[in-house]
């Protein structure tokens, strides 16, 4: 590990796709899909920390009648802490009610659509991207492979090239 330090810019290559004459500055492939990974990954942590929480609790020991009261003179609603298989006891009683875990449909179809958009934003290919090859057949990922190929080919020689030999020089 080496602590960051500060470099002059006229030792930086700003390397961009030039989309008119005279531009001296660009936007970075895939900007527009940032928000969208940074919120797929919020979502994905929210769907595991809820899959925890519903595997915790399994079910609770109600009051039949509802005349149990706790410590501050309410019903108790959750213990202060869950753990996995849990069975608290809410109120003195002897009926018993499970836990209905959340859905998880839905689930991989919003993943999918959101990694299309953002395989969509960084101009790769969705297989390559996440390497599922589960909807592709042979002839569908090779055609995409080498049409890839060839952009990455393209982008090399129009803006990488002649922007880090344009700096170089």
């Amino acid at each position: 590990y080496k602590d960051s330090e500060f470099l002059s810019i006229d030792l930086c290559a700003h390397v961009y796709e030039r989309t008119r004459p005279g531009q001296v500055r660009g936007v970075p492939r895939g900007v527009a899909a940032m928000t969208r990974i940074r919120t797929l990954d919020d979502y994905q942590d929210a769907r595991l920390e809820a899959a925890k929480a519903a595997a915790c609790l399994v079910g609770a020991v109600v009051d039949i009648d509802g005349s149990a009261i706790g410590d501050a003179g309410e019903p108790d609603i959750l213990p202060e802490k869950l753990e996995p298989g849990m069975f608290p006891r809410l109120a003195a009683g002897e009926d018993i009610r499970f836990n209905t875990p959340p859905s998880v449909s839905g689930h991989a179809a919003y993943v999918t659509v959101e990694q299309q958009s953002i395989s969509i934003a960084y101009g790769v290919p969705y297989e390559l991207l996440t390497n599922n090859m589960a909807e592709a057949n042979y002839s569908s990922a090779r055609i995409s492979q080498q049409e890839f190929s060839r952009n990455l080919e393209t982008t090399r020689k129009t803006m990488i090239e002649p922007l880090l030999n344009e700096r170089i020089g």
